[in-house]
């Protein structure tokens, strides 16, 4: 009979040479056990090594992801905040147009307003009858002997050539020659008072005639130099004086 022979065992040898060309290569002798477990063990690292390597081009691809998308959110927000501030640049604009044209119209409303003030204070003023009723030479005159205190008139005597004027604006109210043939002139000036003009000439006025103050009312002649005037306030005669101004 036979001996059984046993099969011998493999043997892997790697060889490790130097640069060196005159040294031995390093011979080192692996069971074929122990070269299958290196070489799975090797394996399963390189596996291991490639699988982190995939998991984190992975992750690095959906960071890269997120962030391409997290940028694109932010540049339409971007151009939305931009589109907004150039539409609130432009209400801003119109509503600084729109200022500038309110603060230009109440200024002309102003100036108006005032130009309207000053010219009623004026038409006021100019109403007052404040003036003096006669223009050129004239000298005060004695009151007629039959003429009453109780009239309040002050009567002047003007040189020929002079003017019998209004003394404030009005509305000639009263045009009539009364008892004695002298003509009466009566101004309602639409504040209260009214101012009366007595003279022999003609007058040269009509009534519901407007006047204002310098306005001729008589024109003195050689037959009627004498000027009587009067005033009232609310229907009541008043001294002259007290209203009449000092340069009249």
């Amino acid at each position: 009979m036979k001996k059984d022979v046993k099969p011998k065992k493999k043997v892997h040898m790697i060889a490790i040479k130097s640069s060196d060309p005159d040294e031995e290569p390093m011979i080192i002798r692996l069971k074929n056990t122990s070269f299958y477990t290196i070489l799975v063990t090797v394996c399963v690292i390189i596996g291991a090594i490639l699988g982190i390597l995939i998991f984190e081009t992975r992750q690095v691809a959906v960071t890269l992801t997120k962030m391409t998308a997290q940028r694109q959110e932010m540049n339409e927000a971007y151009e939305a905040l931009r589109t907004q501030y150039e539409e609130l640049q432009s209400q801003y604009s119109g509503q600084v147009l729109e200022i500038e044209e309110l603060e230009s119209q109440i200024a002309v409303l102003t100036e108006t307003l005032q130009d309207k003030l000053e010219e009623e204070a004026s038409a006021e003023e100019d109403a007052i009858p404040s003036g003096f009723p006669v223009t050129g030479s004239s000298t005060p005159a004695e009151k007629p002997e039959d003429e009453s205190e109780l009239d309040q008139a002050v009567y002047y005597e003007g040189s020929e050539g002079a003017v019998v004027v209004a003394t404030g604006a009005g509305t000639v109210e009263l045009v009539r020659q009364n008892a004695y043939g002298y003509y009466e002139v009566h101004i309602d000036h639409g504040n209260g008072y009214d101012s009366i003009y007595t003279n022999m000439g003609t007058p040269l006025i009509q009534q519901g005639d407007t006047v204002v103050r310098g306005t001729p009312l008589f024109l003195i002649q050689e037959d009627n130099t004498l000027i009587k005037y009067q005033i009232t306030k609310d229907d009541a005669l008043i001294n002259v004086y007290t209203i009449m101004s000092v340069d009249g």
